[in-house]
């Protein structure tokens, strides 16, 4: 492979399957196509001195929904696989004002837009990362399971889905993943799941709250690492994971066994509030990633590592900011 671009490449996802990708192609050329928001160009330059393979697009025109640009892109380095995560996400219960139509638009309107130029200028390989959210809540859910998204993000995703598969034919290779809860440290840390929030806020002592009913049920998370690895499995096995979705998960793990591991590795103090639930729970509980799995990719994050991994990083953090005080 002589060129993969990576669009949302230095996000928290992104960040961990652009350093494994230019490791795992040390001679191909790996262009990330990311807008910077969340203040990661920091963070694009450690990613530049693992890997001189790294390419960035000017975070202030790396758009995916300038179509016109990133048709400039590829013509530029005429990429051999496309991974597509960037993507729009709004919080699940409120409808902000203009950001359900920015849902639509970026991870609906521009992700079928940027295959459809993929497919038009010769890219032979388009991994799509979607989400589990799309399910109705159930237990040990596989990929034919009924879908009911119901976030502007989560319908978005879905829609994305299917306009990208609807291109998948003998010269496009297409194939989407529904990505679990993602958890695990990198340098792009992302607080924004329940797993990474709480980590957070055990270690630098602020309360949290949680529902009861989340308490003692299973839910399905996905490390990192794991993310990144079945990237890796997807290029390497296209031929025949094409035209076809996957769950993608590493293990499950409910609320009341996280915060025992996190007392057992912090060992210290922690305060946390638990409510009673408002309404019906409208959480995904499990997912099935067996069909994945049969083909021969094996996750390899384990709960116990992730928390003690997470857990050591975050005191360190604390613990640099304690000494500036």
């Amino acid at each position: 492979m002589k060129s993969i671009l990576i669009t949302g490449g230095a996000g928290y996802a992104g960040f961990t399957i652009t350093q494994m990708v230019a490791e795992k192609y040390p001679q191909a050329k790996i262009i990330v196509y990311d807008r910077n928001q969340r203040g990661c160009i920091e963070l694009a330059s450690l990613l530049k001195k693992k890997a001189s393979n790294i390419d960035f697009v000017l975070p202030e025109k790396a758009d995916i929904r300038d179509i016109v640009h990133f048709e400039k892109v590829l013509k530029e380095y005429r990429p051999d696989a496309i991974i597509h995560l960037a993507a729009k996400v709004t919080d699940f219960a409120k409808n902000k004002v203009g950001k359900d139509e920015e849902c639509i638009s970026t991870n609906y309107v521009a992700t079928s837009n940027i295959a459809r130029l993929a497919k038009e200028n010769g890219v032979k390989t388009f991994i799509y990362q979607s989400t589990i959210g799309i399910y109705t809540p159930g237990d040990n859910l596989k990929e034919d399971a009924p879908t009911n998204p119901v976030s502007a993000y989560m319908k978005s995703k879905y829609m994305g889905e299917e306009a990208v598969l609807e291109l998948n034919d003998d010269s496009f290779n297409v194939v989407v993943l529904r990505s679990a809860t993602l958890v695990g440290y990198n340098l792009h840390f992302k607080y924004e799941n329940i797993f990474n929030i709480i980590c957070v806020r055990s270690v630098f002592k602020v309360t949290f709250t949680l529902f009861e009913s989340a308490l003692e049920n299973d839910k399905t998370y996905l490390d990192v690492k794991d993310n990144a690895r079945a990237i890796l499995f997807m290029l390497d096995n296209v031929e025949r994971m094409k035209g076809q979705t996957y769950n993608l998960t590493s293990f499950n793990a409910t609320l009341n066994r996280i915060l025992e591991l996190i007392k057992s590795e912090l060992r210290e103090e922690f305060t946390f509030e638990i409510l009673p639930e408002q309404k019906k729970n409208k959480q995904v509980y499990t997912i099935n990633s067996d069909k994945i799995n049969g083909l021969g990719f094996k996750p390899e994050g384990k709960i116990e590592d992730i928390v003690q991994e997470t857990i050591s990083k975050l005191k360190k953090t604390r613990e640099f900011y304690t000494s500036l005080l």
